[in-house]
């Protein structure tokens, strides 16, 4: 079994533990070993565990694999329940001093798009405040116990890091320096989305803007090799949930700028993934960008997406699908990229596979 094939079976648990069990059994040469351990290193436990109860997927596991998922599922679900805690403890610190805060990935994207907070990997709290109002956020989150976390994330970062004990938290106060210069941050707390979390209401992103996060988060992950199935599996279920139209979505991006890094980002999770029913829009609407678009097909974005970390060829990646602006990106064409911009006017482009394989 291959990357592709591992994260095809990642994607059938989205339509149930039937479905996976039936993708599981189509797999050819199913290696229940390797495939536990992608699932390992993808943080999917949480994810997977369910599909894994199913009598035609258990029969397929040994004794110790089954009490290892299952020790590994409670693990997973007790961190979750402690971030669900964390999450509210932050927040309600926040606005009752005053600073208004969204509350981004974590509990939210787990409530709204895995059904449950106990489905989706859970490592830290990510709040989102103002940059008039970060110092006193700092002031307020380090009144609660936890410290600056100075190894991981650096001064001129748009979020700090903090610590207390096993838990972790992410102030952020903006977007990435790239998109920063497209996207004035006050725009980010327009139009909040409410978010009812174990009865709780928690404010996040507009639709838009939490499609926008996930993609361009996406390309900073896939630059340093640090993209996840998870990550591909969470825009899955986002792009099901989200009331958003894609090419429509694509076009307001377009007008900031950001088109680029967010059909790239489409692209390589569609050449994973393939197009679905829920993803068919997504793919239409990037085939009709199919110029703009870095890989030349699907086995290259399978290739993209699975590359380990700090590899070359996905900052050269990066560096074509998420132009600083269209100036440089020529400027670097001509300059650095002239025999593959050649080649790239050439061919036909990207398209989306819709037959489970990559072309």
């Amino acid at each position: 079994m291959d990357y592709l094939a591992h994260a095809r079976l990642i994607r059938a648990m989205a339509d149930g533990v039937d479905a996976f069990a039936r993708a599981v059994g189509a797999t050819a040469g199913f290696d229940a070993a390797r495939f536990l351990e992608f699932v390992r290193v993808h943080r999917l436990v949480a994810w997977i565990a369910p599909g894994c109860a199913h009598p035609d997927v258990a029969s397929r596991l040994t004794p110790s694999q089954r009490d290892a998922l299952e020790g590994e599922r409670v693990v997973a679900l007790a961190r979750a329940e402690e971030v669900v805690e964390e999450t509210f403890e932050a927040v309600e610190a926040l606005e009752t001093a005053g600073i208004e805060v969204r509350a981004l990935k974590g509990v939210v994207h787990a409530t709204r798009f895995y059904g449950d907070v106990t489905r989706r990997f859970q490592r830290d709290v990510d709040v989102l405040v103002r940059p008039a109002d970060f110092e006193r956020a700092f002031a307020t989150i380090e009144r609660l116990g936890y410290r600056r976390d100075e190894g991981r994330i650096g001064d001129g970062a748009v979020r700090w890091g903090f610590r207390r004990g096993r838990a972790s938290l992410d102030l952020h106060r903006g977007l990435r320096r790239r998109a920063r210069r497209r996207i004035d941050v006050e725009r980010l707390f327009d139009a909040p989305v409410p978010c009812h979390v174990r009865g709780r209401a928690l404010s996040t992103l507009s639709d838009d803007f939490t499609l926008t996060f996930l993609l361009l988060a996406m390309c900073g992950d896939l630059e340093r090799g640090g993209c996840r199935a998870r990550h591909l599996l969470v825009l899955h279920l986002a792009l099901r949930t989200l009331p958003v139209d894609p090419d429509a979505f694509l076009a307001r991006r377009a007008a900031q700028g950001l088109e680029a890094p967010c059909v790239n980002a489409l692209a390589v999770f569609l050449g994973v993934f393939g197009a679905t029913e829920a993803s068919e829009g997504a793919a239409r609407a990037v085939e009709r960008r199919r110029r703009r678009i870095v890989v030349a097909d699907a086995a290259e974005a399978v290739a993209v997406a699975s590359r380990g970390a700090d590899d070359p060829a996905n900052r050269r990646w990066f560096q074509r699908a998420y132009p600083y602006d269209e100036l440089a990106a020529w400027a670097r064409r001509l300059t650095v990229d002239l025999p593959w911009a050649v080649a790239r006017r050439f061919r036909r482009g990207f398209e989306v596979p819709r037959d489970g394989t990559p072309r």
